[in-house]
């Protein structure tokens, strides 16, 4: 899903059996996904990369859920929030930078617009991410203590 120019392209499940809203991202925007990604060597970048180190598949549904809840309490996020709350986060971090709400509807694969529509007038939703991504770290470096 993610090209050799860093570009993430995915149909998001919440999406695949309603509007098949897709998404593209361009993860050279995003410092944080780059700064994991540099630790990963580029002949292992096949496949999942986000894998259990003991068996080297995906981490199981599960387990997964288990050890997210576990960082989030080391970190002082509460139990009322979960992991999929994140995507609002950001979401919401991209509004308070300024980034417009047509972009944001782009990137977390919303639409408002008819599906044909969508997909045959709506070509701009990799440079939509770009600017989101560039107003949220943009927004983090002036906000930060």
């Amino acid at each position: 899903m993610i090209d050799s120019g860093l570009i993430l392209r995915v149909t998001p499940t919440k999406t695949e059996q309603t509007s098949a809203a897709s998404i593209e991202v361009d993860l050279s925007e995003c410092p944080m996904v780059v700064e994991e990604l540099s630790k990963i060597p580029v002949e292992n970048r096949r496949g999942p990369l986000i894998v259990n180190p003991k068996t080297g598949l995906p981490y199981r549904q599960w387990y997964f859920r288990d050890l997210w809840r576990k960082c989030a309490r080391l970190s002082g996020i509460p139990d009322t929030m979960w992991n999929r709350d994140l995507r609002a986060g950001g979401n919401t971090e991209g509004q308070r930078a300024g980034a417009p709400v047509d972009d944001r509807k782009k990137l977390m694969g919303h639409t408002a617009m008819s599906r044909i529509t969508a997909q045959v007038y709506d070509r701009d939703k990799l440079e939509a991410a770009r600017r989101v991504s560039r107003a949220r770290v943009a927004y983090r470096s002036k906000n930060e203590t």
